[in-house]
């Protein structure tokens, strides 16, 4: 499982405090848990390092690489951002995150499938944990 936790702009962003406790309720539900970050994502890094994860850190590099590894990756779990279509469009199967932004016009699409999971509100501090975790337990199985 793949987790992105980054996006454009923070009222795209779900609580990264939230990205943990679903992270480490994967991991005991018996999920390989990777984390990506870009550039931009350094208050996400460091929040993650901070709690001493749960998962892994994916290797910095370059989309092409990110884009193998999202290939190959059982699931993917971010909000309303590139990454996101770039799980979808590899053919991860995907659970994108959508606060303000119009998920009818916007949501990503791909061949492994893409679930899209509004914001109530168009608020990303609305949509509560459980709702993403039943949703994460629906679309991964």
């Amino acid at each position: 499982m793949v987790i992105h936790p980054g996006s454009g702009g923070a009222a795209k962003k779900w609580p990264m405090k939230r990205f943990l406790e679903v992270a480490g309720r994967l991991e005991s539900a018996g999920w390989r848990v990777f984390w990506s970050f870009g550039e931009a994502d350094d208050e996400e890094r460091d929040s993650w390092r901070a709690a001493g994860g749960p998962g892994r850190e994916l290797e910095a590099g370059a989309l092409a690489r990110l884009a193998a590894v999202l290939a190959h990756a059982d699931g993917y779990l971010g909000n309303d951002s590139g990454v996101t279509h770039l799980a979808a469009a590899a053919g991860c199967r995907t659970l994108a995150l959508f606060g303000p932004s119009d998920a009818d016009k916007w949501a990503p699409k791909g061949r492994g499938g893409v679930k899209v999971l509004r914001a109530p509100a168009d608020c990303m501090g609305e949509l509560g944990l459980e709702a993403v975790w039943a949703a994460a337990g629906e679309w991964f199985g």
